[in-house]
């Protein structure tokens, strides 16, 4: 077995993000967690373009000189922004997470009312289309608030 490879969360804000050639592109500026499994499931990055949710299934760690490597070209074409002054809304909205994998077309490890298997994609929400807003519909006082 391997053993995990660790990082100091203090340290990762403002983790550099770099397209597939090495460049440096962006920055996260803020991880998004599952506090009952302990898993991040995405990140905000900070682009030129703007504020942006992206999985966290997609990112691959460069080990060699830091920082992460993403497809530009998946998310220039899904174009999932967010609005970097209400991410306490998304911990709120309950399909935020199964529109973000639904769209980006990547499995998840939840389960969501209409599924019943596991690491089954998400069926119960339609995804983003480029450049939608995620869904703002939640309910006052939905969600658990950790970090929000």
């Amino acid at each position: 077995m391997n053993t995990p490879t660790l990082a100091l969360g203090a340290r990762l804000s403002a983790v550099k993000l770099k397209d597939q050639s090495g460049q440096e592109i962006g920055k996260v500026i803020e991880w998004l967690m599952d506090v009952e499994e302990g898993k991040v499931v995405c990140v905000i990055a900070e682009f030129d373009q703007g504020s942006y949710a992206l999985p966290w299934t997609m990112m691959k760690a460069d080990l060699q000189s830091g920082g992460y490597v993403i497809d530009t070209d998946k998310v220039k074409s899904y174009n999932v922004q967010v609005d970097r002054n209400a991410l306490g809304d998304l911990v709120s909205d309950k399909n935020f997470l199964n529109q973000l994998y639904q769209t980006y077309q990547l499995p998840t490890y939840w389960k969501d009312n209409a599924s019943t298997g596991q690491g089954t994609q998400a069926n119960s929400t339609a995804p983003l289309t480029p450049g939608q807003a995620p869904n703002e519909t939640a309910k006052e006082g939905e969600g658990k608030g950790y970090g929000g």
